[in-house]
């Protein structure tokens, strides 16, 4: 066992497992989210646009984003949420809820 001391943590498992995907994916296979996404800059403006405009002006929108496995959905999804989060306005404004379709 062991020599460190444990750290009282709040984290549900779900979160501790979540958290440790993302760590050995960016150690292991080096993916971390790109500044802009590549190949899909008129779906990123377009998906950015509808939301800031769902959060700013509580306009209501859906949005059902699809293709196959590894076609950058995520990807896409993640990196509009952290360019809108910027926004003092939308930060404000918006309730971030990840679900996970595993459970």
């Amino acid at each position: 066992m062991s020599k460190r001391k444990l750290k009282e943590s709040t984290l549900s498992v779900g979160d501790c497992v979540s958290k440790a995907q993302t760590i050995l994916r960016e150690r292991y296979c080096h993916q971390k989210l790109p500044e802009k996404p590549f190949g899909v800059e008129s779906q990123y403006k377009h998906l950015l646009e509808l939301l800031r405009r769902t959060a700013v002006h509580g306009e209501s929108n859906s949005v059902l984003i699809v293709g196959p496995r590894g076609a950058g959905k995520t990807m896409l999804l993640k990196c509009v949420l952290r360019e809108l989060l910027e926004v003092k306005q939308v930060k404000e404004n918006v309730l971030l809820v990840h679900l996970n379709g595993k459970y």
